[in-house]
């Protein structure tokens, strides 16, 4: 009985790990892009068939549109990709206890080979926790950014919650939908 159950979760383990694999894979694109973001950009504009543009990774050096809900604080800190973020996870997970422990049982449960093969080999995974060690993360100031994130977030569980404000809204949505057409 064991045997079977072990070949009917294959699928669902190989799976999970093609999913980590590409996760990591993913993350470890993105320290390599905000590394050196020229050659990673050329590959991108390249592999969707656009030309080049150097405005995509010195994007500070133009004047912003108009206000959206990206990440207006470290995009206005800055004027092209920087690696000064790279490891701030790691003062916030190192500052925790309860969150560090979390993270070494989970890591002491996974196979070697399979962190050297997402990139993040078993011998350098702590360092950014040695580095870390001791250091605080900033605590986070409530600005613009962050109060419409929580709004957001506040009102969708509330519509959520409460199927007869959902539907109105839906209505309302509708109606100015209509009503805004160009």
């Amino acid at each position: 009985p064991q045997l079977g159950t072990l070949q009917r979760l294959q699928p669902h383990v190989h799976r999970s790990r093609v999913e980590a694999t590409v996760q990591l894979s993913a993350r470890r694109e993105a320290q390599q892009l905000v590394a050196d973001p020229e050659p990673v950009m050329r590959g991108i504009f390249e592999f969707i068939g656009v030309e080049h543009e150097a405005s995509a990774v010195n994007y500070g050096e133009h004047q912003q549109s108009g206000k959206g809900l990206g990440d207006p604080i470290g995009v206005a800190k800055h004027s092209r990709p920087t690696t000064g973020s790279v490891e701030k996870w790691a003062a916030e997970i190192a500052s925790d206890p309860d969150r560090l422990a979390l993270c070494q049982e989970m890591i002491a449960k996974l196979d070697p080979a399979d962190l050297a093969l997402w990139g993040h080999p078993l011998e350098g995974l702590w360092g950014p926790f040695e580095r870390a060690s001791g250091s605080k993360p900033k605590a986070k100031k409530l600005d613009r950014y962050r109060l419409q994130r929580k709004a957001i977030v506040k009102l969708r569980a509330f519509v959520g919650r409460y199927g007869v404000i959902r539907r109105l809204l839906g209505r309302a949505r509708l109606v100015l939908d209509v009503l805004l057409r160009d």
